[in-house]
């Protein structure tokens, strides 16, 4: 195969050629993510602070009840155990899940006010001259191919091969002076749950995306352009708008749906865990986050279990920290708005999805949206600018070509979104964003469809700007979606990701945020998830 297709390029001229370039190709393939992994081994900083539980208001009951709903009683995590692992107190759930606790200040959700330092040149010098080590991500996927028999017959039937892929991608965000010991606090409901100030930021977002339609398809917008952000920024817009560095690991001949099997591809990819001594044995690993979906970071969290009592250190598969991405997640947060806006009975209904592909023949979109993601992105994009559109027309007369562009945003903002998340704890009521009651169903539908259509759109743009303060904030409201929606599975490592996030040490904190993305052109706002990079690249294999 690789012959066929480098013959006509005049590469190779001959199969031993072909050998040769392969054998070539191959040679050090890993030497780059090796150098990664020295570096991090001659600057890692280890912290060992005392960690220790809050104590809740009410003794006899939990400190909170998380992902509650008006709907039943149940929670999907309570604090009825506690029990020490390591220097890590931890909390187990009533399905046997367990989410680590930590001492965090109730402050640290407020940014601290700068203030003016004199350095000397001396110390910037200094600064300049330490080496950088931004450290790198592990993802890894299953890849999974059928080669269909010609002809048919028992014992000579279809074959079917489970592999697994793997790749591993620079930081763009340097961590160099970050600690690797984990950091001390408590775990607020706020650090897994949106907030008030969470809501807001979230409505601002909705803003600034609303601009950017009425000012491209609407005439007497167009004059505003100059006003309108085109790329909400971040603490890191430089880094994100570099090209990423991305090195395939090659392909694993096991299956990782076999716990057995996944340990051992763990195995394999241990020699690029950072280990602070040359002797294995007697070093303590620097963990790596490896990234994947839902069942790839479950059954690397499986395989760690398994693990857990090896006699050896490099055997007990400490270095990995697994973290679910973005695009899977996206395509089940797409799933939860086909499925509660899409019917096919609603052919005669107007404005509802299935009347609207029908008008516009997008026959490519479906019910399953995983057949075609692209399709059903790019149907939902459709629908939700006509919504903007139509509720623009609805809040100011399009004729006054004087009315200002932002300020017609929010005014959509409150008066057609409708964002409710569920309480943070069993006293507090419902925070939502408009109080407006809707009585009417086909304005509640069209609400509905327009509220959760701009939160997909919001979460896919903090994903192409790579924004990791955005995509975490974002992954509150997805918590409670997913357990509202009863994706128990997603809902549980949406949690395990937030709490990652205040629990891990501050340089696997950064790497959660900052290296979930990779951008493949170098320009900005081109960034997508790691995982979509990864689908990209089985793609590519399975046509060779």
């Amino acid at each position: 195969q690789v012959y066929r297709y480098l013959q006509p390029f005049m590469i190779c001229m001959a199969p031993a050629t072909t050998t040769n370039i392969i054998e070539e190709f191959v040679k050090d393939y890993d030497a780059e993510v090796l150098s990664w992994s020295g570096d991090i081994c001659k600057f890692s900083k280890f912290e060992n602070p005392t960690v220790e539980i809050a104590p809740s208001a009410d003794q006899n009951t939990a400190a909170f009840d998380i992902f509650s709903d008006s709907s039943d009683d149940e929670s999907c995590i309570s604090c009825s155990t506690v029990y020490s692992v390591g220097d890590v107190s931890c909390i187990s759930g009533a399905n046997n899940d367990v989410a680590c606790i930590d001492d965090v200040d109730e402050c640290d959700c407020e940014e601290e006010e700068s203030t003016d330092i004199n350095i000397d040149e001396s110390t910037i010098a200094q600064e300049e001259s330490t080496p950088v080590c931004p450290g790198y991500a592990l993802v890894i996927d299953n890849i999974d191919m059928n080669v269909r028999r010609s002809n048919q017959r028992i014992g000579h039937t279809t074959l079917s091969y489970h592999f697994c892929h793997g790749y591993a991608s620079e930081n763009r965000v340097d961590s160099t002076g970050l600690a690797d010991g984990p950091p001390s606090g408590t775990l607020s409901p706020y650090d897994v749950l949106p907030s008030k100030v969470d809501i807001d930021s979230v409505l601002d977002d909705f803003s600034v995306l609303i601009s950017r339609v009425l000012v491209k398809y609407l005439p007497e917008f167009k004059m505003h352009k100059e006003s309108v952000k085109w790329h909400i920024s971040s603490r890191y817009d430089e880094e994100m708008s570099k090209k990423s560095v991305v090195v395939p690991l090659g392909i694993e001949t096991k299956n990782e749906a076999n716990l057995k099997e996944m340990a051992q591809i763990l195995d394999s990819l241990s020699k690029y865990v950072p280990m602070t001594d040359n002797a294995p044995e007697n070093g303590i690993p620097v963990p790596r986050v490896i990234f994947g979906d839902q069942l790839t970071v479950a059954r690397v969290r499986g395989a760690a279990v398994l693990r857990s009592f090896h006699i050896t250190v490099d055997k007990q598969l400490d270095g990995f920290v697994g973290a679910i991405s973005d695009w899977h997640a996206r395509l089940c947060l797409v799933t939860v708005l086909v499925n509660r806006q899409y019917s096919c009975k609603s052919a005669s209904d107007k404005g509802t999805l299935f009347q609207l592909k029908q008008l516009v023949n997008r026959t490519s979109f479906g019910k399953d949206p995983k057949h075609n993601m692209k399709a059903t992105e790019d149907f939902l994009e459709a629908v939700v600018f006509a919504h903007i559109i139509a509720a623009a027309k609805e809040v100011t007369n399009s004729k006054n070509s004087s009315v200002n562009c932002l300020a017609v945003s929010k005014k959509i903002v409150s008066t057609f979104v409708e964002l409710t998340v569920p309480p943070a704890t069993p006293d507090s009521e419902n925070i939502t964003a408009n109080e407006n009651t809707v009585t009417d169903s086909v304005h509640a539908y069209a609400v509905d469809l327009l509220t959760t259509g701009l939160f997909w759109y919001a979460y896919r743009d903090a994903i192409r700007e790579g924004d990791g303060d955005r995509i975490v904030r974002y992954w509150k409201f997805l918590a409670a979606i997913f357990r509202k929606e009863k994706h128990y599975n997603y809902a549980n490592e949406a949690f395990n990701f937030l709490a990652q996030i205040k629990l891990l040490s501050p340089r696997q904190a950064c790497e959660l945020k900052w290296a979930r993305t990779v951008n493949t052109t170098g320009r900005q706002g081109k960034n997508i998830p790691v995982d979509l990079h990864m689908e990209h690249l089985n793609r590519r294999l399975k046509l060779i």
